[in-house]
């Protein structure tokens, strides 16, 4: 997955999260951005050390 994609889920799940339920109703898509999410924070701090 190129960075564009990836920062195309970030944006899609923020969007999910703050114009719809879905988040609180639906546990696979809570999951899901929870994934998501995770990920890129992860690579965030890991970026952060390394450079």
């Amino acid at each position: 997955m190129t960075d564009m994609e990836k920062k195309v889920m970030v944006r899609l799940c923020t969007k999910i999260l703050t114009e719809t339920n879905l988040y609180e109703t639906d546990k696979e898509i809570h999951n899901l951005i929870d994934w998501v999410l995770y990920r890129s924070r992860s690579r965030q701090i890991i970026t952060r050390y390394t450079t």
